[in-house]
């Protein structure tokens, strides 16, 4: 997941540098995001999002884990336990 969001970001950004350029000013003037501090933001925020949902997902993982191994054990209908 991390190295998908990083991915993204870095694709955006050489796309944004090599060519993608005028698409990306004509997306800012359609959606009338003006500057470049406007971008940085919002990939800084992604950013941000990225490590919140790491650390929620490690956390849930861990609590589960922390439950012991009935939280973890498949269920076997009775007609298969012997």
């Amino acid at each position: 997941m991390w190295v998908g969001g990083v991915g993204a970001r870095l694709a955006f950004a050489v796309a944004a540098s090599n060519g993608a350029g005028p698409a990306v000013a004509r997306f800012s003037i359609a959606h009338h995001i003006t500057g470049s501090a406007a971008w940085v933001a919002a990939l800084v925020m992604m950013a941000l999002a990225d490590v919140l949902t790491r650390l929620v997902i490690v956390y849930l993982r861990g609590r589960r884990l922390a439950a012991g191994p009935a939280a973890n054990a498949a269920f076997i209908p009775a007609s298969i336990r012997a």
